[in-house]
């Protein structure tokens, strides 16, 4: 085999490695983005008792979850939890609930926003393996967004318990 037969057969190989890796990550995507529209009922009618409560300023913390506190996500705790749109209150250093924007896991704090998984209303993913580029983690941004994914649908079932536990004891 000469050299230019060489480079041709190496290039060949990292082209099919390359479209090997992009069916990985699109099976998985996949996998995670179906399973996740399997729970819609179930998320949907979460977020409609959570935008009841939060209509209705209902406190979200009198007790303590066995997976951090509240029912809120937050980038300290990352568990598993509500995401609000806030609406500031001036004056005050506290900030009102305006609505559920959705269930997820915030990320690092030192990450700021950008490695949120977040399920909307309509079990869209409202995140993206994109918003996980540039974290201050040393970990591929896809294999983060999986990560994250498969502990929202690993953690859902507990979570969604604990919720309607909560709410039935109001």
């Amino acid at each position: 085999m000469d050299r230019l037969e060489k480079i041709r057969a190496k290039r060949a190989s990292l082209d099919a490695e390359a479209l090997a890796e992009e069916q990985r990550k699109e099976f998985n995507i996949n996998y995670y983005t179906n399973a996740i529209r399997g729970l819609s009922k179930r998320v949907a009618d979460m977020m409609a008792v959570a935008d009841e409560m939060v209509k209705n300023r209902l406190h979200f913390g009198d007790k303590k979850r066995s997976v951090g506190d509240w029912f809120e996500t937050n980038s300290l705790d990352h568990n598993l939890g509500f995401v609000f749109k806030y609406v500031e209150n001036k004056g005050t250093l506290f900030n009102y609930r305006l609505s559920v924007i959705g269930i997820g896991i915030k990320g690092k704090g030192g990450c700021s926003y950008d490695n949120n998984f977040i399920v909307g209303r309509n079990c869209e993913i409202i995140s993206s393996p994109v918003d996980f580029i540039g974290c201050w983690s040393n970990n591929d941004p896809f294999e983060d967004y999986c990560k994250k994914a498969n502990r929202f649908l690993n953690e859902f079932n507990e979570f969604e318990g604990e919720f309607y536990e909560y709410v039935d004891s109001l």
